[in-house]
């Protein structure tokens, strides 16, 4: 039996705007699946081309040629997203590559009568979860603007959110009644007011119990913001901090442009003077003095303890991890889920699902709640490689709680 077309929605935001989290609350929705970033409008590009340069050539002219293009174009895309909507049994789908902003003609062209949802959040917060996120590098989306504003990284990333929020306010408004406007910072604060109103843009019903199932039931994990899987809650606790960067990487020009755009979506305009922060005056005088699992050497003995309490939640994962903490009084385990009952031993093994490393100092900030998690990896203290849903699950259940060495 074949599914009704369903309508498609799109979430339009920059990177580090709040999109992966509002993908996994309408995921949530009983009628509507949002996986994570499938490149839709890249795809949509490509396969135009590809259909206009082969099936194309066999239509009487060039308004045919195109036609029969987005129409193969769409048919293309429906068959994949149509199969997935209906294993998760459900009846919309809603998809939040942030870079298809580049390609919205396109999804136009293919896709006539969809609605879009327009993810907007304040530019000096984009700029410092950009730098957060990224400590020692940039996101690819940023090269172009990098390349430009080699020596001001503040600069580059103020010109990414400029244009690419331009593009979305024209479309905006050209589209206003296939278009819903809604801010990161709304979102995050009063929940329970703007998602209503979403989801009767959508077309679909809400109810006040979806909050409580966001972060309880399980979402498709891929490109996007890791710190939804490690939250519990919807938090307002990085709103504002791109109050912190420092003035005088500002440009005046930049800070004209950008005003104009924050009064049209509602925002303070930002100013080019004021004090310049020195962020090496908020850093303790000891670094090491708040550190107390350095004292004794961890054991295998006390990273089972670690695991201790937890055989319900670790009998969900599945592989094997190594787990390095350096520093002081770190060492090297592996920890192998494959098992009813956790298995770890001392020293690194080869040919593992994934590895996660800590510095001793970030692990006792943790364990003594000084930082989060999150914290911890946007600054560089903590990084996985390989499996990351294995590592995500591994962080959340062991380094995301109050547990002692």
């Amino acid at each position: 039996m074949t599914a009704p077309t369903a309508t498609p929605i799109f979430i339009l935001s920059l990177p580090r705007s709040g999109s992966t989290l509002l993908r996994c609350i309408i995921d949530t929705h009983p009628d509507i699946c949002s996986p994570p970033e499938l490149g839709l409008g890249a795809l949509c590009d490509r396969l135009f081309h590809s259909a206009y340069y082969s099936v194309g050539q066999l239509a009487d002219t060039e308004e045919e040629r195109k036609q029969r293009a987005v129409t193969e174009t769409r048919t293309t895309v429906r068959s994949i997203m149509d199969r997935y909507m209906l294993g998760k049994g459900k009846r919309l789908w809603c998809e939040k590559t942030t870079e298809n902003i580049a390609y919205l003609p396109v999804l136009e062209n293919v896709f006539p009568n969809a609605k879009y949802i327009c993810l907007y959040r304040n530019c000096l917060d984009v700029v410092h979860s950009s730098i957060r996120f990224n400590p020692f590098g940039y996101m690819p989306e940023l090269s172009s603007y990098v390349s430009r504003k080699s020596n001001n990284f503040i600069a580059a990333i103020m010109e990414s959110w400029l244009d690419r929020n331009i593009k979305m306010l024209d479309f905006e408004e050209k589209n206003n009644t296939r278009c819903f406007r809604v801010t990161y910072e709304s979102l995050v604060a009063r929940p329970g007011e703007i998602l209503p109103k979403l989801f009767d843009f959508i077309g679909v019903g809400w109810s006040d119990s979806l909050l409580d199932e966001i972060f309880k039931i399980r979402h498709d994990q891929g490109m996007g913001d890791f710190k939804v899987w490690l939250s519990k809650e919807i938090s307002t606790e990085s709103v504002g901090k791109g109050n912190s960067l420092p003035r005088r990487f500002f440009p005046n020009d930049l800070v004209e442009k950008i005003n104009i755009l924050h009064e049209s979506i509602g925002y303070s305009t930002l100013n080019s003077s004021g004090p310049v922060i020195n962020h090496s005056e908020n850093l303790p005088e000891d670094a090491d003095s708040k550190v107390t699992i350095n004292k004794n050497r961890i054991t295998v003995q006390g990273v089972y303890d670690m695991l201790s309490g937890m055989q319900g939640d670790c009998s969900a994962m599945q592989g094997i991890l190594n787990f390095v903490i350096y520093d002081m009084a770190g060492g090297e385990w592996t920890l192998d889920f494959s098992q009813s009952t956790p298995r770890i031993e001392a020293g690194r093994a080869d040919n593992v699902d994934c590895t996660v490393t800590v510095s001793c100092a970030s692990l006792s900030g943790i364990i003594n709640g000084e930082s989060t998690i999150i914290e911890t990896y946007e600054q560089g203290g903590l990084t996985a490689e390989g499996r990351f849903g294995l590592a995500l699950q591994f962080g959340k259940l062991l380094l995301g709680e109050d547990k002692q060495i």
